[in-house]
C-alpha cells in the first residue's frame, strides 16, 4: 500500500513501525506480472513508486557458452520521462552487491513516519555501505544508500546505488526500497541461471576472481 509520506492523518501500519523490506514484500499484481521477463541472460521487473512508473533490467553482457559474463548491466528506466540510467558491475561485483542487498533486505529500519517533516528536495540518510572490487582489468566502487527523499509527489524511501569505475564519472540507479525484495529475487535468479549454464572451465575461471571487499 503506497503512502505519500506526508499525510499524518492517514499513515499505514508499515510506516508506523520498524520493518524490513522483506517483511513488506507483496505478491505482484497481474499488471506487474505482465511486465516481468525472466530469461537466463535477461531479467526485467517493475519498480513503480510514488514518484514515477519505472522498471529495472539486468542484462548479462558477453555471456557465452564457455565463459562467465564480463559484466551485468543494471538499468533503470523511467517510463514517465523516458529517462534511462545504468551501471555495469563485473559479474563478481554483481554477486558481491547482491549479497549485500540480500542482507539489507532483512534489516528492519526506523519507521518512515519519522521523516514526515523533511523539507522539499531534501533527503535523510538511513543506511550506507561501500563495496570495493579489484580485478586485473578495472577497479570498481559501489556505494549503496538507503534514503528518505522528499520531492513534489511526497516522501519515499529509496535505494540508491552509485558506481565508480576507475577514474570515470560515477553512474547511479535508484529504486523504491519497497521493491528491494523483488530486486534481490531477480538478481539471485540471474546469478543462479548463469551458474547452471556455466561449464566447468568457466566455473574454474570464476573461482579465480579476486574477492570483493565491503565496509
Amino acid at each position: 500500500m503506497t503512502w505519500d509520506g506526508r499525510n499524518k492523518a492517514w499513515v499505514p501500519d508499515w510506516a508506523r513501525h520498524k520493518y524490513s523490506a522483506k517483511d513488506l514484500r507483496r505478491l505482484a499484481t497481474r499488471s506487474e506480472i505482465n511486465q516481468m521477463v525472466s530469461e537466463t541472460d535477461y531479467k526485467c521487473f517493475p519498480t513503480t513508486g510514488i514518484h514515477n512508473h519505472s522498471s529495472i533490467t539486468f542484462i548479462a553482457l558477453n555471456a557465452r557458452a564457455e565463459l562467465i559474463p564480463t559484466e551485468i548491466q543494471i538499468s533503470e528506466f523511467i517510463a514517465d520521462t523516458k529517462e534511462f540510467y545504468s551501471i555495469s558491475p563485473t559479474f563478481a561485483m554483481f554477486k558481491a552487491m547482491t549479497n549485500v542487498l540480500h542482507e539489507l533486505n532483512e534489516v528492519p529500519f526506523r519507521p518512515q513516519i519519522e521523516s514526515c517533516d523533511l523539507t522539499m528536495n531534501t533527503q535523510k540518510s538511513i543506511w550506507n555501505k561501500v563495496i570495493q572490487h579489484y580485478d586485473p582489468k578495472c577497479s570498481l566502487n559501489a556505494e549503496i544508500d538507503v534514503v528518505d527523499a522528499h520531492s513534489k509527489h511526497g516522501i519515499e524511501r529509496k535505494v540508491v546505488i552509485v558506481m565508480t569505475r576507475d577514474s570515470k564519472e560515477p553512474s547511479t540507479i535508484t529504486f523504491p526500497w519497497l521493491h528491494l525484495n523483488r530486486f534481490v529475487y531477480f538478481a539471485k535468479a540471474l546469478i543462479e541461471g548463469q551458474r547452471k549454464t556455466m561449464p566447468k572451465r568457466a566455473k574454474d575461471e570464476e573461482a579465480l576472481l579476486l574477492p570483493s571487499k565491503s565496509k
